[in-house]
């Protein structure tokens, strides 16, 4: 099938036209995004500026408790400002001290930003017109702004009419000029045409210069300028958009928070720098299935994401580290539910919550520990003096060996208690690198022997075996006896509470060389249950116990740690659940006990 033929000049002009038309829809749509873009830009600089002279005015008024002038002084900015809708103060707490509004606040303008940190502009929907709602705190409370984008969206409507004005006006031009411009060229085709026909193989070319050939090469000259205008305005306008595209893109990448956006399945739609760089997202999918929440009752991430509604939460990652994330449904380009996610490392803020926490506990304990002190001290040096007579008396009265050491061992365990009493005072006052020791030249094997016999009487109740097997001939060390005395009684003691009845405890004492010098190791080994990596991570910290039905305050371990620690040893802990565990505590060998 043969293909229509066209006009010349019909093609002309259709060229000309669908050209400038092209041309004017795609720069009217640039400027009018660009123009949205500034308007709204100003609209945000204008509020924040609000917001933040709202906040300076209000000081004075908040601190005086002076709510009248609050008042007045909203209604004041309301008044200066067009385009405030509203305006409202809150203290530190979220209260709200003054407003505008004439029925009271709408709940959810007071939970949209957060009250500890600052927040930038939210868009909202506020009396059927969009909005800006911003918001400026203080060491007080805040101050959050409502700005109108009514007037925005008035002047980028008459922008748009004036686009659509301008490009149809171009159109109508370059339509007339096609027409103009295309008249010689028709000329001459009809010319020659009738010429050719009339067997005339010479053109006259007075009759040639009639058509206008040279002002038909001027106006298509004009016309190829005027498209390398367009041409290159739209090139300008392009790499215009593409540089703020990129000024999007490291806003994102240096806002120092992990950003990433997945879609309604959970596929990875998008993520900044450091989200690429901090969690190594290969799998689009599967990363998300490695954070899991702090709190119990809490969904995962995959979870909270697949239900497509706004949450927040802490999760840790698999490195440890421990995120705040929060979720915002959005739409994607295609219009598909997607959902926007914010990480924020709050690691060092767990961790210091958690140490204001043992501070606040060690407080307490040391008042109790101060209580403890004065009332059981007493009490035990009565006890320990009458101990003493009582000996006296049974060595004059001649009576048994036995019941001789079962005197010396009430009095010894007296001592101990006042001593461990003590040490509880010292632990809650005084740091691992100035806890006070008593040390001397001690036996090291003796000290673990007598620890072995305080806790035998426990063991055999229990119905657990305790057995002892030490090296022949171990140097003596420089430390304070009733620290390590301790250290092993409390070590000795948790291992009898986890064998139960049938089980056995072993304490073994040995030298060992190791790459950072020699030491005496004492190890307490016993077949119980075992226990996971997360408790081993935690049975040094203060008030950590797993005794909460059998009295354990959590503080015995960590009292242990410290004095080993103060004599420049460690405590190193083997364990797995189901196969028992092995705790190993290395003391260092000093110059005097090598040389022996």
């Amino acid at each position: 099938m043969a293909r229509p033929r066209v006009r010349l000049r019909t093609r002309i002009v259709v060229w000309f036209a669908g050209l400038v038309l092209l041309q004017g829809i795609a720069l009217a749509t640039v400027i009018t995004r660009l123009v949205d873009m500034e308007l709204r830009a100003s609209a945000r600089r204008s509020g924040t500026n609000m917001a933040q002279r709202l906040l300076l005015q209000s000081t004075d008024s908040v601190l005086t408790g002076n709510p009248v002038a609050l008042y007045k002084i909203l209604r004041r900015a309301q008044a200066g400002t067009p385009e405030m809708r509203y305006a409202f103060i809150l203290d530190r707490s979220g209260e709200v001290i003054a407003h505008t509004f004439a029925r009271g606040i709408p709940q959810a303008l007071l939970s949209l930003h957060p009250f500890d940190r600052p927040d930038p502009p939210r868009l909202i929907t506020y009396a059927g017109e969009p909005a800006y709602d911003f918001s400026a705190t203080s060491d007080w409370g805040g101050v959050r702004v409502g700005i109108s984008l009514a007037g925005v969206e008035e002047t980028l409507a008459r922008v748009k009419i004036y686009a659509a004005a301008a490009t149809g006006a171009a159109v109508i031009a370059t339509v007339v000029l096609a027409l103009l411009v295309s008249r010689p060229v028709e000329r001459l085709t009809r010319f020659v045409a009738t010429a050719t026909a009339a067997g005339r193989r010479d053109l006259d070319p007075e009759v040639l210069g009639t058509l206008e050939t040279s002002e038909l090469c001027a106006a298509f000259e004009k016309v190829a300028a005027e498209l390398r205008e367009k041409v290159e305005e739209l090139t300008r306008s392009e790499n215009t958009v593409r540089g703020q595209k990129e000024y999007i893109e490291n806003l994102h990448d240096n806002l120092g928070l992990a950003i990433c956006v997945v879609s309604s399945s959970g596929n990875l739609e998008f993520a900044n720098e450091r989200a690429r760089s901090r969690f190594a997202i290969h799998d689009p999918r599967s990363w998300i299935d490695r954070f899991t929440p702090l709190d119990e009752e809490q969904s995962s991430l995959a979870r909270a994401v697949d239900a497509g509604q706004p949450f927040q939460g802490l999760w840790r990652a698999a490195d440890g580290t421990v995120y705040d994330i929060k979720g915002v449904p959005i739409r994607s380009v295609e219009g598909a539910p997607s959902m926007l996610l914010r990480f924020l490392d709050v690691s060092e803020e767990i961790a210091l919550r958690e140490q204001l926490e043992r501070s606040e506990k060690m407080v307490y304990v040391g008042s109790l520990a101060a209580s403890i002190a004065h009332g059981v001290n007493n009490p035990l040096g009565a006890a320990i003096m009458k101990a003493e007579m009582l000996e006296n008396d049974a060595r004059r009265a001649g009576l048994p060996q036995q019941f001789l050491e079962d005197i010396e061992k009430i009095r010894a365990l007296a001592a101990r208690a006042g001593q461990l009493t003590q040490r509880l005072l010292l632990f809650s006052r005084h740091s691992a690198d100035d806890f006070p020791l008593h040390k001397r030249r001690t036996d090291i094997v003796a000290i673990a022997r007598h620890a072995a016999t305080q806790l035998e009487d426990k063991a055999k109740a229990r119905g657990a075996v305790l057995r002892s097997d030490h090296a022949d001939a171990l140097p003596e060390l420089d430390l304070d006896p009733e620290g390590i005395l301790h250290v092993l009684v409390n070590v000795i003691d948790n291992a009898i509470d986890a064998v139960g009845p049938g089980g056995s405890v072993h304490v073994e004492s040995s030298r060992e060389s190791r790459d950072d010098g020699d030491y005496i190791a004492i190890r307490v080994r016993d077949d119980g249950p075992g226990m996971s990596e997360d408790v081993m991570a935690k049975m040094f910290t203060p008030f950590f116990t797993t005794k909460d039905l059998t009295g354990g305050t959590g503080l015995g371990l960590a009292i242990a740690d410290r004095i080993v620690r103060q004599h420049g040893g460690r405590i190193a802990v083997r364990s797995h659940p189901g196969r028992g565990t092995m705790v190993t505590i290395l003391l260092p060998l000093d110059r005097k006990s090598e040389a022996t």
